[in-house]
């Protein structure tokens, strides 16, 4: 039968190839792992994943909720869907109504971002300004996106080459302006190491969270979630 709603996203050209020549630098240059015997190190893996910017230019939607393929947002076993559907609107106007925040994301274990589950609004800014960080292609293991201006502690400077190492900055707060879910000297906040650095993780950690500081982690007390499950994690 299908999905009548469906609808193909197109990836602007801009992007594609701006992920493509950057990929193929950092392999080239040896300044990330390409390749290697986990598949998530795949050169193409990492150039698709890079792809999820093209969410920022979707600028025909207010907000959107974005799901990688393995994620269940209406576990069905676990609640009824029309009260997901309620849950998960009542987020999205939340986040609809904040002036200063973009995205609303959570950590995971081994990341400050996890890219396969996150609301966020779209921005024709922000998506021209994301296609030209590619484009530089500054990533490195020591400082992350922002070349030699910083790692994950983006905006605080920092040189030397420190292992991945980087002056801990402030942690994200959550929407409401409540502590994060990360302590300030965290790992996840202070090395370019975590899981997803030099993909989509770390681009959007970098652009949105540090570079524009309009990033907020989602709220800590959601009474009878979850309203998703990631299966194959």
């Amino acid at each position: 039968a299908g999905c009548r709603n469906l609808i193909s996203v197109r990836i602007a050209s801009s992007l594609q190839s701006a992920s493509t020549r950057c990929v193929e630098k950092l392999k080239l240059e040896r300044r990330s792992t390409i390749n290697g015997k986990d598949p998530r190190s795949h050169q193409f893996f990492k150039r698709i994943s890079l792809h999820k910017w093209q969410l920022l230019g979707m600028t025909a939607y207010d907000v959107l909720l974005f799901a990688d393929a393995d994620v269940e947002l209406v576990p069905s076993a676990e609640h009824d869907p029309a009260w997901v559907g309620r849950a998960w609107t009542h987020a999205i106007n939340i986040l609809l109504a904040s002036n200063n925040t973009t995205v609303v994301a959570d950590p995971d274990p081994g990341s400050p971002f996890n890219a396969g589950l996150f609301m966020l609004k779209p921005s024709a800014e922000l998506f021209l300004d994301g296609i030209a960080t590619l484009e530089r292609c500054e990533y490195t293991r020591a400082h992350g996106w922002a070349g030699a201006s910083g790692g994950s502690a983006a905006a605080g400077g920092g040189g030397g080459g420190g292992g991945g190492r980087a002056a801990a900055l402030s942690a994200p707060a959550r929407l409401n302006g409540a502590a994060g879910a990360v302590e300030p000297r965290d790992r996840r906040l202070t090395a370019w190491t975590f899981v997803g650095a030099d993909q989509d993780q770390g681009l959007f950690f970098y652009m949105l969270y540090r570079r524009h500081r309009v990033g907020a982690y989602g709220a800590a007390q959601r009474g009878a979630l979850p309203l998703s499950r990631h299966w194959w994690a």
